[in-house]
């Protein structure tokens, strides 16, 4: 299993406009676990269980995780403040669960190398 976190901020060092932290674990082409944590999106860190299951199971190809990312984003209830509208972190929310996979994927791969 493996764990990554990303975050998109206007300016280096800033506080995140929207943060993603996601654990992931995938045998052969399959995931087999997963935790997905979605920050700046709402009064408290998100966890949205519907999109982890949207997951799980699947080959983490674009479909699925458009689906879960979807899901991610009807969980949201961001406000707006100085780094971004409530629509701009909606948004930015597909991208992120976008990334977090791939980089999680591509750091569980160098790891079994």
């Amino acid at each position: 299993m493996v764990g990554v976190y990303e975050k998109f901020a206007r300016t280096d060092g800033d506080f995140a406009t929207v943060s993603i932290a996601l654990m992931l674990s995938v045998e052969g082409e399959r995931c087999t676990k997963i935790r997905l944590a979605l920050g700046s999106c709402g009064p408290t860190p998100i966890r949205v269980p519907e999109a982890e299951a949207q997951l799980l199971g699947s080959r983490l190809d674009k479909p699925a995780i458009r689906k879960a990312a979807n899901l991610v984003v009807q969980a949201t209830t961001p406000m707006n403040d100085l780094r971004g509208s409530a629509d701009y972190r909606r948004m930015l929310v597909p991208r992120l669960v976008q990334q977090a996979i791939e980089k999680a994927r591509s750091n569980e791969a160098a790891l079994s190398e």
